[in-house]
């Protein structure tokens, strides 16, 4: 299992910056607040690149701003919590035991409303790649990139 956390421990970004970067263009700025801490559970190698498990944790207070992506579909339960969820043009606020799919290619975004605990099931893998970000979050201008490599677009608020 691969752990990833937005606390003081630090994680290499090199070999995210190397895959992704050369094929990214310029883009917006996104920013992802922390802290979050993720464990990888299963990723792409485990599951020949079907999906991939993260387990995360996230304070109260953190957010992951709207964005659109095109490569995976998330499939969201909350173990623990409360998250607010905007998927398209709607907003949701999921609680213990609540579960939402979010289909690739729509606009989504999150802001933790008290401290919780999440599992979520992307399908295909590939995303997960990008949990080290979160420990040392590089320049806007190469995350935006990063990102775009990754299928990833930031949307206005």
């Amino acid at each position: 299992m691969k752990a990833y956390s937005t606390g003081t421990q630090g994680t290499t970004l090199g070999w995210v910056r190397d895959a992704l970067l050369p094929a990214a263009a310029e883009h917006g700025a996104m920013t992802i607040s922390p802290p979050f801490a993720i464990d990888v559970v299963v990723d792409a190698q485990a599951s020949d690149g079907a999906y991939a498990l993260l387990d995360v944790r996230a304070a109260a207070g953190a957010a992951v701003p709207r964005h659109v992506g095109a490569g995976e579909e998330v499939a969201v339960h909350l173990l623990a919590g409360r998250v607010e969820l905007r998927v398209g043009r709607e907003t949701r606020m999921l609680r213990a035991g609540d579960h939402l799919l979010l289909p690739r290619g729509i606009p989504r975004g999150a802001r933790v409303a008290e401290d919780a605990r999440l599992l979520l099931l992307l399908v295909p893998a590939g995303a997960e790649r990008l949990a080290p970000l979160l420990d040392d979050p590089p320049a806007a201008d190469d995350l935006a990139a990063l990102l775009a490599a990754a299928g990833l677009a930031r949307l206005p608020e």
